[in-house]
């Protein structure tokens, strides 16, 4: 199993957030019985949010964006201004603080997302005012020149994600990648960037970001993509949340489903579509010859990258990459990686759940379980019993978008409409040819 674990947690102090809190009436009856009180309504129902030293009430949120789709997580809001304390400001401090809180509906469930960010644009129409932010970590996007030595990709993470208050997690097991690294005026964000693409083996493919709870992840994804997780059992409750009032039930299910039968659970699959994350779909067969020039035996290199289900072939793409100074070819190291993530990147699926599963992060692995219905005559690729009676309500599963993805992304959106609240989670997966 090749799973992503904790080596290290943050270091980084986040300010509490306290939300108005509306109790319920006392035993006289003096004051009316709230049916959604605000601490918890903040956060699971609707999203917490602070701007600068002002809590935004949750009825007041309009939309709101958070996702982990590139290297730092992304926050965009709308909210009603109802107490003019935006539109009366003079000026706007792109220093100002944005606390953001999602809260699973209860403690056992997942960790709770508690993350910070920086205002970094802000519009007003009218009494609604939109926000866009920044992932706030200090140290992260400061530029620099400096050298780190001869060091391996995991050693250097693990060092400079400590140095800036972030956690380490990872799968990466054994990589000899030791090589000459130096930043030359490059943010931490932009070196973190170059050498996971520098860093890795052939069959050892990294991947980077910074995930919802303040950790630096560095991903095996060659071994996470083809590895299979047995015994995986994601937790939800039984219906999608309308109210706080009562404590939900907490169940387990081995993966996400459309299956009707649970059709009101929060694991339940609302939405499918496919995507293609880079385009052009690249075809099994594209082999190259990387060429590039040894400096110290004062030779050309060439080595070739293979990606075809017969190695002797004569389609190939020749590519001349450049000087190297030392034994570790970072240029082939380049061309793995992206040759690599191009192809589990193209064909993708996307799915939409009703509510925030925050069991389910990005580097997980998770089951799909996909059936269709009144689909009978639509080909051999599904499952049925011939003794299954042949009705409108007849589930047949289907292998080609059934089976075991990883989550390459995650967004999180909420709305807001007459107070009528709605959240949507989506899901980048990819996963091996069936």
């Amino acid at each position: 199993m090749s799973a992503i674990h904790v080596i290290r947690d943050p270091n980084i102090e986040i300010p509490k957030v306290y939300a108005l809190l509306t109790e319920p009436a006392p035993e006289d009856g003096a004051s009316e019985v709230s049916e959604n009180p605000q601490t918890h309504v903040a956060g699971i129902l609707a999203p917490l949010i602070r701007f600068g030293n002002v809590t935004i009430f949750s009825e007041d949120v309009v939309s709101f964006t958070l996702q982990s789709q590139s290297f730092i997580p992304e926050c965009q809001f709308t909210f009603r201004d109802n107490f003019d304390f935006i539109r009366t400001m003079d000026k706007f401090d792109k220093n100002t603080d944005i606390q953001v809180q999602i809260i699973p509906p209860a403690d056992e469930m997942a960790r709770k997302i508690n993350l910070v960010f920086l205002l970094n644009d802000i519009s007003v129409s009218g009494e609604y005012v939109s926000c866009s932010c920044v992932y706030k970590c200090s140290g992260l996007y400061d530029t620099r020149f400096e050298s780190y030595g001869q060091t391996t990709t995991f050693d250097l993470f693990d060092k400079l994600s400590a140095s800036i208050g972030l956690g380490f997690a990872s799968n990466v097991k054994g990589v000899e990648d030791k090589r000459w690294i130096y930043s030359t005026g490059l943010s931490l964000e932009e070196l973190l960037q170059r050498e996971t693409i520098y860093g890795g083996e052939q069959t050892l493919i990294l991947d980077s970001w910074i995930d919802f709870h303040n950790n630096l992840i560095l991903e095996d994804i060659y071994t996470r993509f083809k590895d299979y997780d047995s015994d995986l059992k994601i937790k939800g409750i039984p219906s999608v949340l309308q109210n706080t009032k009562d404590i939900p039930q907490v169940i387990e299910l081995p993966g996400l489903t459309n299956s009707q039968a649970y059709h009101n659970c929060s694991l339940y699959i609302k939405n499918m579509r496919l995507i293609g994350e880079n385009g052009d779909i690249v075809l099994r067969g594209d082999n190259r010859l990387i060429d590039t020039y040894d400096y110290e035996n004062r030779k050309i290199e060439q080595l070739q990258l293979v990606d075809s289900d017969f190695e002797q072939t004569t389609a190939y793409k020749y590519l001349y990459c450049g000087e190297r100074f030392e034994t570790y070819n970072h240029f082939f190291q380049a061309q793995c990686n992206a040759l690599f993530k191009k192809k589990i990147l193209t064909n993708m699926i996307e799915i939409e759940l009703g509510m925030p599963v925050l069991d389910i992060e990005r580097g997980d692995r998770v089951n799909i379980s996909w059936y269709d219905y009144n689909s009978l005559a639509k080909g051999a690729n599904k499952e049925q019993d011939d003794d299954t009676p042949k009705d409108e309500n007849t589930e047949m599963l289907n292998k080609q978008y059934s089976g075991q993805y990883l989550v390459t992304g995650v967004t999180i959106n909420f709305e807001n409409s007459n107070r009528q609240f709605k959240w949507s989670y989506l899901l980048k997966l990819t996963k091996p040819d069936s």
